[in-house]
C-alpha cells in the first residue's frame, strides 16, 4: 500500500501533530488532479510530466500556449478532454511501470486497486464568470467512481 502526504489548497495538511496522508480513491483523485494542474516541463528532472492545459513545455522543448487562451469555446473544449485524456493514458503507463518494477524488486505491487486509475468515464464543463470548471469522473480499479475538479482561470496576454 502506498500513500502521498495530504495537500489542500496547495499547502500540507496537518492531522494533529503529524502530517495528514491520503491513500486508495483519496491518493489517485489528489496525485491525478497534481498531474493535471502541474505545467509540463517545470521538473527539470522529469520534463514529460504534466499537463500543457496551462501551457508548458515539451519534452522536445516547444512552448505550448495555455489552452485557457482559446477564442474558439468549441476548439478549447476539444483540447481540454484531449490532453486529459493524454495525461490520463500517461499516468496509467507510469502506474503499470511501478507495478512491474515493483513485482521485480518485492515480488509484489506496491499500488492498491483503489489507487490504480482505471478509466476516465466522463469530462463534463461548465463557466462561472471569468472560470471555467472542468469535471473529470474517473474510475478506481476497484470501479469506485471518484470526482476529479479542476478550476481553470483565464490567463490574460493581451
Amino acid at each position: 500500500m502506498s500513500w502521498s502526504l495530504r495537500i489542500s489548497n496547495g499547502d500540507l495538511v496537518l492531522d494533529g501533530a503529524a502530517f495528514g496522508t491520503v491513500a486508495n480513491e483519496n491518493k489517485l483523485v489528489q496525485d491525478f488532479r497534481h498531474y493535471l494542474l502541474t505545467h509540463m516541463g517545470s521538473d527539470p528532472d522529469y520534463v514529460a510530466y504534466g499537463s500543457l492545459l496551462d501551457g508548458g513545455t515539451k519534452p522536445n522543448g516547444q512552448y505550448v500556449e495555455s489552452v485557457i487562451n482559446e477564442d474558439n469555446w468549441a476548439t478549447a473544449r476539444l483540447r481540454i478532454e484531449s490532453e486529459i485524456r493524454r495525461v490520463g493514458t500517461q499516468y496509467q503507463r507510469q502506474q503499470i511501470e511501478r507495478a512491474k518494477r515493483d513485482r521485480d524488486r518485492y515480488n509484489k505491487s506496491t499500488l492498491t486497486l483503489g489507487e490504480v486509475l482505471a478509466s476516465i468515464n466522463e469530462i463534463a464543463f461548465s463557466q462561472l464568470a471569468d472560470a471555467l470548471y472542468v469535471t473529470v469522473f474517473i474510475s478506481s480499479g476497484r470501479n469506485n467512481q471518484s470526482v476529479v475538479e479542476l478550476q481553470l482561470a483565464p490567463v490574460i496576454t493581451r
